[in-house]
């Protein structure tokens, strides 16, 4: 990931950095559209000297990929009943209870299918049959097919391997003819993955540079860039083949030099980057409206001006007892609304929301805390690739804006990412964010 210093020489370093920041995580946001086709157009850009884009076949869509686990037990009947005769429903997706107990999320919500090692003990055929049947489905009172994923005989043990589509609740179906004793274990899951492999014809691709060198003219000082970013993207989709474009280029490169604070002066950003208000850039959605296109955690040592080292502050959530009207937001975009419902509704100073409400750092005051859904994208792009960065604690939970009900609110670990109601009258961690 591109980690905020920039580069006076745009081509390879803007356009890379920014296709890969916006197809990689873009497709997280729900980007599911054009970037992969930038990508594409980036690549050809800057084959100055001759590189070629080659492709016998080209296509564009949605493509399942597989992704691998650590396998997790999700299943076990063995210290209950076994399953006679009967469907048995599993919830996969989400946060779900393993079979050790724990609550964690082993499979994401947007998964199309998933890989289970199946086992079944301590057989017993009904009649001269014996089998599993595991299918998708919504309820244990779902219909199974007629098929078989897995036979067995009487008192000995036998696996398989599966790849089930799930339902769209996140469930799969295990229905027993006979009796047995089920183990399941999640090895891996498929989700849908945009592609795009189409190239790019000389003469279209002139074309549309023609235009963006047009469109830069005289834009030397201060430019919407993003604009015109997305604008010769969408320019470059559909077509073919490759070109030197050193010319169009070099316009690019005078027209941004001399703008040194990339992320924070052009607001063209990636994961990683040095926010304006001096934090971690966390997300990236294009298609959102300008203004909330781009989230910003707070640095470390927020309290204390960013000095790297503070540590984040504990906090209530506040008012346990009190629904606060308005801050039930869970997605993306609603923790700003959130946090000015509870600064509202719940007076109390010191609490979480007015931390966040009352900090002004970087020059910025719009900081606010993050609904349940902002917090966990926090978790997904800064726990693994930017601890060092991050400086999250992992000893206990952050908290959200997110309110579950009157007694409790959502809070995550950044140890595993685990998301919970927690009560409201016990101090957790703050991290405040910034949209912009």
């Amino acid at each position: 990931m591109y980690g905020g210093v920039w580069h006076q020489s745009f081509g390879l370093e803007l356009c890379l950095e920014h296709v890969r920041g916006w197809f990689v995580v873009g497709s997280m946001a729900g980007l599911r559209t054009r970037w992969a086709a930038i990508g594409a157009a980036c690549a050809v850009v800057l084959g100055a000297g001759g590189l070629g884009v080659v492709s016998a076949t080209t296509s564009s869509g949605d493509r399942a990929i597989y992704v691998p686990v650590t396998q997790v037990r999700v299943l076990d009947t063995r210290l209950g009943e076994k399953v006679v005769n009967e469907t048995v429903r599993l919830v996969i997706e989400g946060i779900i209870t393993t079979a050790d107990g724990t609550s964690q999320q082993v499979v994401p919500t947007d998964a199309s299918a998933v890989a289970i090692n199946i086992t079944a003990t301590s057989t017993r055929k009904n009649g001269d049959y014996g089998y599993v049947n595991v299918f998708p489905c919504t309820a244990n009172s779902d219909s199974a097919p007629n098929t078989s994923s897995l036979n067995f005989e009487n008192g000995i043990d036998i696996a398989n391997a599966l790849n089930v589509t799930t339902s769209a609740n996140g469930s799969i179906c295990l229905y027993v003819f006979g009796t047995a004793d089920l183990l399941v274990d999640v090895a891996g899951y498929y989700v849908d993955h945009n592609h795009d492999d189409r190239y790019y014809l000389k003469a279209d691709v002139d074309a549309a540079l023609s235009g963006f060198e047009s469109a830069l003219a005289g834009k030397v000082d201060s430019v919407d860039i993003e604009g015109l970013i997305f604008s010769i993207g969408s320019e470059l989709a559909d077509k073919a083949d490759s070109v030197e474009v050193d010319a169009a280029l070099s316009v690019i490169e005078n027209a941004l030099a001399g703008k040194v604070g990339r992320c924070a002066d052009l607001l063209i950003c990636v994961v990683g980057d040095t926010g304006p208000g001096g934090g971690i850039v966390f997300y990236v959605d294009l298609n959102r409206p300008a203004g909330s296109r781009y989230f910003e955690a707070a640095c470390v040592g927020w309290q204390n001006d960013c000095d790297g080292t503070t540590a984040d502050p504990l906090a209530e959530w506040g008012c346990i007892g009190t629904l606060i009207s308005g801050a039930g937001g869970h997605a993306i975009g609603t923790g700003e609304q959130n946090t000015a419902d509870i600064v509202t509704g719940c007076p109390t100073p010191g609490v979480a929301a007015h931390l966040a409400n009352d900090l002004v750092l970087g020059g910025q005051t719009d900081w606010f805390l993050p609904s349940k859904d902002e917090l966990n994208e926090m978790f997904t792009m800064l726990d693994s690739s930017f601890t060092p960065l991050g400086g999250f604690l992992t000893d206990d939970f952050y908290l959200s804006s997110s309110e579950d009900d009157d007694a409790s609110a959502f809070a995550q670990r950044f140890d595993d990412g685990v998301q919970d109601n927690r009560s409201k009258g016990t101090t957790y961690y703050v991290r405040p964010v910034r949209a912009f």
